[in-house]
């Protein structure tokens, strides 16, 4: 009998475990360790979408567990295992993949992390840039980009975009140093809907921010790669997604509208905020 009742335990513990090991409500994590390496992104997480218009592109995302030509953890981790997307297709075709879709209950803030590689320097000039980005539902069949991460020949830029209010972008790292092309970077993006505005930052570093305006449902959304577009060409790694809600927006009294009224105002849409390594409430 207890020996039924341990094993009951373990197998809990381990669906607990495997149901955790997804970016979901109220928080979750994607860290891809249980995959198998060389396993197309479709084979290895059916719960994951893949898009690539047809006839197919050169475009694929697989599980992998090199950088830099060797295998190796992710500096600074015991990270073994991570998706890498390459992109060789210049031309205007749809190349996308999308984490589950994610159902809140509509709390004041949202809290995305996770660690990228750049493989190969972005394109620049008038080419579309390659974009992380967090995408809302529009339609009740359809989502649209609202905020996220480009990226550059020379940097990465915090952006607002399609239904997430006045479009803006705001730099966030250059390709030097410890954020150059070939070094794994963690990014943290923070959407508050109490202040309306978005934040990110770079390896725990200083957040930027910018305001933003959702028109479509605050309540579901997910985790996606952008890479369509002319002269869209690149090879990134993508670690460890995670997410988590924050708390409801606080009430505040007519004083305390007008003041928050007046910072934003002052504040002129482009803010830069000490990082808040948590989600606040």
């Amino acid at each position: 009998m207890r020996s039924r009742f341990f094993v009951s335990l373990l197998v809990l513990a381990m669906s607990f475990a495997a149901a955790r090991a997804e970016v979901g409500y109220p928080s979750g994590t994607q860290d891809f360790e249980s995959l198998t390496v060389g396993q197309s992104l479709t084979a290895a997480l059916p719960s994951w979408v893949f898009f690539n218009v047809p006839p197919a592109s050169p475009f694929t995302v697989t599980v992998a567990n090199d950088w830099n030509s060797i295998v190796q953890p992710r500096t600074g981790s015991t990270s073994t295992k991570w998706l890498r997307s390459n992109d060789t297709d210049a031309t205007n075709v749809q190349n996308r993949y999308y984490s589950p879709e994610i159902v809140t209950q509509g709390e004041g803030t949202y809290h995305w992390t996770w660690y990228i590689q750049l493989e190969t320097t972005p394109p620049g000039g008038a080419d579309t840039k390659p974009k992380l980005t967090i995408q809302h539902r529009d339609t009740p069949t359809t989502f649209a980009n609202a905020w996220g991460v480009e990226f550059t020949a020379t940097g990465a830029n915090l952006t607002v975009l399609g239904i997430g209010g006045t479009a803006g972008s705001a730099p966030l790292y250059s390709l030097t140093g410890n954020t150059a092309v070939g070094q794994w970077v963690k990014i943290d993006l923070t959407a508050n809907f109490c202040s309306n505005v978005v934040s990110a930052s770079a390896n725990d570093g200083p957040s930027v921010s910018l305001p933003i305006n959702l028109t479509g449902d605050q309540t579901k959304l997910r985790f996606c790669y952008r890479g369509e577009g002319t002269g869209n060409i690149q090879r990134m790694l993508v670690d460890d997604i995670s997410f988590e809600v924050g708390g409801s927006c606080p009430t505040l009294t007519p004083a305390g509208m007008v003041g928050m009224a007046a910072l934003m105002s002052a504040a002129g849409g482009l803010v830069v905020l000490r990082r808040r390594t948590r989600v606040s409430g």
